[in-house]
């Protein structure tokens, strides 16, 4: 499946909610949301690219 992801992910944009932490592993970028106060709140996160 991370193979078919990624070469889908060079002609458009994937979106995908998962708890898989091995998915969560290989992407690019993490959104999460939360509630906070009855408000939904979204946080990103840039997985950084290993030299």
């Amino acid at each position: 499946m991370k193979r078919i992801i990624r070469e889908r992910a060079n002609i458009s944009q994937i979106i995908m909610v998962t708890l898989k932490d091995a998915l969560v592993a290989s992407a690019d970028m993490i959104y999460g949301v939360y509630a906070r106060d009855g408000v939904s709140q979204v946080i990103r996160y840039r997985i950084p690219i290993a030299r």
